[in-house]
């Protein structure tokens, strides 16, 4: 028996601010890897903009973890042993 199975196109958001979201283009242009033929046309999609378009679990963890940084890095030094200088 064949099954097909199709694809249900879904629309991500994003659910983080325009300058979060102005970081993140940025991010997935500085790691880019979609492969282009000779006129220039997209032929294949590389992780940074699958993730965009196909990920809303991955981009909500990303507005997330951008959101809770500083206060990771601060517990952190709260937390650290005093230095024996």
């Amino acid at each position: 028996m064949h099954v097909e199975q199709r694809r249900t196109r879904t629309t991500n958001t994003w659910h983080g601010t325009r300058e979060e979201a102005a970081e993140l283009v940025e991010a997935i242009q500085r790691n880019c890897a979609c492969t282009y033929d000779k006129s220039g046309v997209r032929r294949t999609l590389c992780a940074a903009h699958h993730m965009l378009v196909d990920d809303q679990r991955a981009l909500d963890g990303l507005v997330f973890a951008k959101r809770i940084l500083s206060s990771l890095r601060l517990e952190e030094w709260l937390n650290a042993p005093p230095s024996l200088s």
